[in-house]
Formats: structure tokens, sequence, C-alpha cells
């Protein structure tokens, strides 16, 4: 059976919350990957910022932050180049939606080499919940609000 068979199969089987937050995470990492490529990041993250700020607040806690986490994590893996700014982006915007207040953040090391490497995550509630680096892996940038 072809693989992307397969998958629409274990799709179906999945129940309606579950499958509602996989497709609408597909949605906004692929949107926000688009996004990326063609608009400037700046104005890409005031507008993420804008809709955190007109959502977070009235929106229904339906789903746990972890699992809204996972999802966007889950469908980034099969989206192409969506890096972890993409999907940091996507699930700061899905937890908005979903009620929970959420910071992005941004941080970066230096690998054995000596290049710097940058990585992007999400914390809900005092801990990472999308991204998740290694623990002192990367030094945080400060509060980005102030950039933007």
């Amino acid at each position: 059976m072809p693989r992307i068979t397969q998958r629409f199969r274990r799709l179906a089987a999945l129940p309606p919350s579950e499958r509602r937050l996989l497709l609408t995470s597909a949605g906004l990492v692929a949107g926000i990957r688009v996004a990326l490529a063609t608009i400037p990041t700046r104005t890409l993250l005031r507008g993420v910022e804008r809709i955190v700020r007109r959502y977070a607040p009235r929106g229904r806690r339906r789903l746990a932050a972890d699992r809204i986490g996972r999802g966007v994590e889950r469908v980034g893996r099969h989206i192409p180049a969506a890096t972890c700014l993409t999907q940091a982006l996507a699930g700061r915007v899905l937890l908005a939606l979903h009620g929970y207040p959420s910071e992005l953040r941004v941080g970066v090391a230096r690998d054995p080499g000596g290049a710097v490497r940058a990585h992007a995550w999400v914390e809900c509630e005092g801990r990472a919940v999308i991204g998740e680096p290694a623990a002192g892996a990367f030094r945080p940038f400060p509060d980005l609000r102030g950039v933007l």
C-alpha cells in the first residue's frame, strides 16, 4: 500500500479533536513557511504578535498546551524546510487561538567547530512546549518584543 494512503488511514482513525489539531497545525506551519520565504521576517513577526494579542486572552482552552506543541512538531517534520522558527511561530498562533499566553524564545550556541547556531522555541506556562532545546544548549536572547 502506498505510504500516502497509509498516512491518510492513520489520520482518519484519529479522534476528531486530534485530526482537527493536526490539520490546523499543518495549515499554519505551511502558511508560515511560505510567509517566511516571501515577506520580511519583521513583518511576519508583527503579524503573529497582533494575532497573539488579539486571541490569547479570549480563547477557550480546549486542548492542553503540550498536546498543541506535539501536534505542531509532528506535522513540522513532514513539511519541507519547516525550521524551528517556522514551527515556533505556528505554535505561538495556535496556542493563542486556544487561549494560552506564550513567549517566542530565540537562542544561540557555538558548535564544536566554532560556528554559531540559532534555535527558536516557544515557552508556555514556564516551560518549553515547542522546540524544546537541550538543557543549557542555547543561550536565549532577551525579550524580542522591543525589537518589533
